[in-house]
C-alpha cells in the first residue's frame, strides 16, 4: 500500500493518533462502496454560511482534495482501507475589533447627531459592526485524516484532542451506524475480562519504584 503510506501523516511529521476498533450495528452491504459514500455524503463537511450565525462547521471531504465531497469509490478507497479527511473551519471575530469599530461608529455618531447613541441604537450598532467582520474574516481551516482498515475493522484518527476523538467518532457511528471502541490498554483488557487490579504494578516492581525514589532522594 504504497499510496496510503504516502498519505498518512505521520510522514509529515504526526505521531500521534487515536485507536478503534468499528463494530457494525447492522449488517455490512456485499458491495460496500455505494453505502460508504452514502454514509461519507450523510456528514460530509458544508461550508460556513456567512448570513447565518453558526461559526462553526465540521464534517468529511475527501483526503487529496480537502474542498471536495464528491465520494467517488478512487477518492476514498485504497486497498482494504477507507481514508477521508475530517475537515474543521472556524470562524472567529475578535472582541477588540469589534470594541475597536464600535468606538469609531460612536464617534461619528455623535458628531452627525450631536448627542450620545442611546441603549438600543449602540446594541444595533453592535450586531452590524460584529456582521461586517464576520462577512470580512476568513476561516481557520484544519483537517484530521481518518483510516479504516474494512478487513480488521482497525480504525485511526490521526489526533489525540478529546474533542475532536468525540466528534469524529459520533460522525462515523452515524454515518455507518457503527460504534467504535476504543484500543487503549484499559478498554482492550476490559473487553476480554482482565480485571483493573490485574493492570496495577505488581508489589515486586512497586517496591523497585519506591527504591529509586528513595536513592534519587538520597
Amino acid at each position: 500500500m504504497p499510496m496510503l503510506c504516502a498519505l498518512m501523516p505521520i510522514l509529515r511529521g504526526a505521531v500521534t493518533f487515536s485507536r478503534f476498533r468499528a463494530e457494525p450495528v447492522g449488517r455490512v452491504p456485499r458491495d460496500s462502496n455505494p453505502w460508504l459514500a452514502r454514509g461519507l455524503k450523510l456528514r460530509a463537511f458544508t461550508p460556513i454560511d456567512r448570513k447565518g450565525d453558526v461559526d462553526r462547521s465540521a464534517g468529511f471531504v475527501e483526503l487529496e482534495a480537502q474542498d471536495s465531497v464528491e465520494f467517488s469509490p478512487g477518492s476514498f478507497m485504497q486497498g482494504e482501507h477507507l481514508v477521508v479527511s475530517w475537515r474543521v473551519d472556524q470562524l472567529k471575530v475578535s472582541s477588540a475589533q469589534v470594541r475597536a469599530e464600535l468606538e469609531a461608529w460612536k464617534t461619528a455618531f455623535e458628531l452627525d447627531k450631536g448627542r450620545p447613541p442611546g441603549r438600543v441604537e449602540r446594541a444595533e450598532a453592535r450586531l452590524a459592526v460584529r456582521q461586517e467582520l464576520r462577512n470580512a474574516a476568513t476561516p481557520s481551516s484544519r483537517t484530521v485524516d481518518v483510516s479504516w482498515n474494512l478487513k480488521t475493522s482497525s480504525v485511526e484518527l490521526w489526533t489525540v484532542s478529546r474533542k475532536l476523538v468525540d466528534e469524529i467518532a459520533d460522525a462515523f457511528g452515524k454515518a455507518f451506524d457503527t460504534r467504535l471502541i476504543p484500543q487503549t490498554p484499559p478498554a482492550m483488557a476490559e473487553a476480554i475480562g482482565i480485571p483493573d487490579s490485574s493492570l496495577k504494578p505488581t508489589p515486586e516492581l512497586s517496591w523497585v519504584e519506591e527504591q529509586e525514589a528513595d536513592d534519587g532522594q538520597a
